[in-house]
């Protein structure tokens, strides 16, 4: 039993810190969306600094009945959360970073597994043979946490990628550029230079949809935003698709009808923005923002009614 309970104890340290390498790996080298607490940069850079203390505390073998207890609560958690993220639709458990794993299978493939043989081989009190050499393995651990902890999380914590905020360009040198469109209202439309094409975006009045082929809102949200534009009757009111790369393989669902314009932001970036975000443009300048949500027919016809009355009202 204390032998499998030792193997079983090993198997999830190399997963905790095979995940918190993956996740910090991450959080080094992109932007994260910030979109809920799973997504929080903060919340994530403490979930990494853990997983890496409780792996290293595991590999140590100090404490076995603390260690045991605190891998059985932390993956009862773990699992949890994922079943909350399968149940809400995510595609991925967010477990493994830049790995993509759906949240079902992580359930049933690694945490219940865990919290099952967890509960089953439970480690026997054993006495310390030797104080000296305890003292010597707990201070090793101590200063091997803290010497990966510390760095890496000061390293997660001051990554900064490029931001493209106005028509002045690009700040930073990261390859990967976050846009923030809510802080494009009232300014020019500054992400024009970069859509591939952009014939006639810079006139008139148009509703421009940032959308990822792999986001499941966006494909929700591009038949009704379809509908919406033809209900609203509104002259000369455009409608464009701009896709996010990396690009579908095939006829994307904006390109499939002809009545819309289609575009791609240019692939020379990495773009880093939510999905589906709709831009009320006027003339080149922005005048709404709505990020996956958008309003009713009638409350959308008269916000662009408005924005366009007021536009003239400006130019006289």
């Amino acid at each position: 039993m204390e032998k499998a309970s030792n193997i079983v104890v090993k198997i999830l340290a190399i997963a905790l810190l095979t995940a918190a390498v993956l996740k910090g790996w991450l959080l080094l080298t992109e932007p994260v969306a910030n979109n809920d607490i799973w997504s929080y940069r903060p919340f994530l850079i403490l979930t990494v600094e853990f997983e890496l203390a409780l792996g290293i505390w595991l590999l140590s073998g100090l404490f076995k009945k603390a260690a045991w207890l605190a891998t059985l609560l932390c993956f009862s958690v773990f699992s949890a959360i994922t079943l909350y993220k399968g149940i809400t639709g995510a595609e991925s458990c967010g477990c493994f970073g830049p790995v993509h794993v759906n949240p079902w299978m992580t359930l049933f493939a690694i945490e219940l597994p865990a919290v099952i043989a967890l509960s089953i081989f439970r480690p026997n009190i054993s006495q310390v043979r030797s104080v000296r050499l305890f003292r010597l393995r707990l201070t090793a651990v101590i200063v091997i946490a803290l010497t990966i902890g510390i760095p890496t999380g000061i390293a997660m914590a001051m990554y900064e990628p490029a931001v493209l905020i106005d028509e002045s360009g690009i700040t930073g040198n990261s390859h990967f550029v976050v846009l923030e469109p809510m802080k494009w209202i009232g300014k020019r439309f500054p992400i024009l230079g970069y859509i591939e094409p952009n014939d006639n975006l810079a006139y008139g009045k148009w509703i421009v949809v940032f959308y990822y082929h792999g986001c499941s809102d966006c494909r929700q949200l591009i038949p009704r935003i379809k509908n919406l534009v033809c209900m609203m009757s509104i002259d000369n009111l455009n409608l464009a698709f701009i896709e996010i790369p990396p690009y579908k393989d095939h006829i994307s669902e904006a390109e499939a009808s002809g009545q819309f314009i289609f575009g791609r932001l240019s692939n020379n970036r990495d773009w880093f923005v939510k999905t589906p975000t709709v831009i009320l443009i006027i003339d080149d300048k922005v005048n709404a923002v709505w990020e996956k949500h958008l309003p009713d027919a009638p409350t959308l016809s008269m916000i662009i009614r408005s924005t366009g009355r007021n536009r003239k009202n400006e130019s006289i």
